[in-house]
């Protein structure tokens, strides 16, 4: 067996509408940073003008239309308890032995996976936007389009399926987020299992359509077993991440 190629290492930038956009879309606060946006979602006054709505924010799309079996998909809201576990050194880029200076950590990334017919949207709970010990981040690639799409239309739509294709590590990407947002994968976003850093659970309620039929809902990639390496590099102090608290993953969806 060959040897491993070298690792993609990722740096995390902070989770914007207009950084996402490939990927699928954030749901927050429009009036926080408008400039931030693809385009501000319409608003109007409710409740007796105690409230400003904001219409379609997010997309939940339903294409299992599409899928092998046709068969039809319900909605489903599911919770996920995404847990912490500690963050690893980082290796000097040169060097398989010496770390990286001050406290750089790194989180390996050993499966990536993808919804191929729906969106997924994640929602977290009881998580304030200023707080900065407990965060979470996003990791996302794009499909490479190798191969024609059975069944589903080869495309490059946001909100259309993506075809059978590999992620493209070399356009990967890692968000940081923060409580005040949410995030909606487009259909056949590849994507990480949700990363949380910090010193406690963070809840997630989850929207999706599912048929139940397992190939139809989920498809995951092992990525080393490619002989492909994904990590993210984790500075302290970044975007006022604190690494001493450690990262945590546990989702599969």
């Amino acid at each position: 067996m060959s040897a491993p190629s070298a690792p993609v290492r990722l740096s995390i930038e902070p989770l914007t509408p207009n950084a996402f956009s490939a990927f699928g879309n954030v749901i927050a606060n429009p009036s926080g940073s408008p400039s931030d946006w693809p385009s501000t979602p319409a608003s109007s006054s409710a409740n007796q003008g105690t409230a400003t709505k904001y219409s379609d924010v997010s997309h939940l799309t339903n294409h299992y239309g599409l899928s092998p079996s046709h068969k039809p998909a319900l909605p489903l809201i599911s919770m996920f308890v995404c847990s912490p576990r500690p963050l690893v050194s980082a290796l000097d880029p040169g060097s398989t032995t010496l770390p990286y200076p001050g406290t750089t950590k790194t989180l390996r990334v050993p499966v990536l996976e993808r919804h191929p017919y729906t969106t997924q949207t994640f929602i977290p709970l009881g998580l304030s936007p200023s707080d900065r010990d407990s965060t979470y981040i996003v990791v996302v690639a794009p499909t490479l389009m190798e191969y024609r799409s059975r069944p589903t239309p080869l495309t490059e739509s946001l909100f259309r399926p993506k075809g059978p294709g590999r992620p493209d590590l070399s356009r990967a990407k890692a968000f940081v987020c923060h409580g005040g947002q949410a995030v909606t994968y487009a259909p056949g976003t590849w994507h990480a299992p949700m990363i949380v850093v910090g010193p406690k659970d963070v809840e997630f309620v989850v929207l999706q359509w599912g048929n139940g039929i397992a190939a139809e809902d989920c498809q995951e990639t092992e990525l080393e077993r490619d002989e492909a390496v994904l990590e993210v590099v984790v500075e302290e102090g970044a975007f006022g991440l604190r690494t001493g608290a450690g990262v945590g993953i546990r989702a599969k969806l």
